[in-house]
Order: C-alpha cells, then sequence, then structure tokens
C-alpha cells in the first residue's frame, strides 16, 4: 500500500522517526517549487475566507477589484 502525507518540514525529523520506528519504508519525493508556490498560494486564500467567515476581516468585493483595474 502507498500512503502520501504532507507535513511542515520543520516536522520531517519527528515524523521520520515515528514511521521507521513502524517499520515503515519510507521514500521521499520532492514538490517542486513552483508547485508549493501555487499550493501555498490556495492554502493562504483559504485562511483569508476562514477569517472572513468568522469576521476577523473584511475582504475586497468583486466590484472593488474590477474598479482597481
Amino acid at each position: 500500500m502507498t500512503l502520501q502525507i504532507d507535513f511542515p518540514p520543520e516536522k520531517e525529523k519527528e515524523v521520520m522517526k515515528a514511521l521507521k520506528s513502524l517499520g515503515v519504508t519510507v521514500s521521499k519525493q520532492k514538490v517542486n517549487k513552483e508547485k508549493q508556490r501555487i499550493l501555498n498560494s490556495i492554502k493562504k486564500g483559504l485562511e483569508e475566507v476562514e477569517l472572513h467567515q468568522q469576521g476577523k476581516i473584511k475582504l475586497q468585493s468583486l466590484d472593488d477589484l474590477i474598479n482597481e483595474l
């Protein structure tokens, strides 16, 4: 069976140690920089939507965005 997991780079040593202690065979696959940039951008956008839904920030309206162009 194959399982893909994503975790923050600073947790790599911890995660690898835990997996190896379970006898899991680990192969690392690096995400290319462009793909990582896109994923980070999407993540940031989703976080902003969540903050907006919680009433913590106000997002720009579509009309305001179009007027800026």
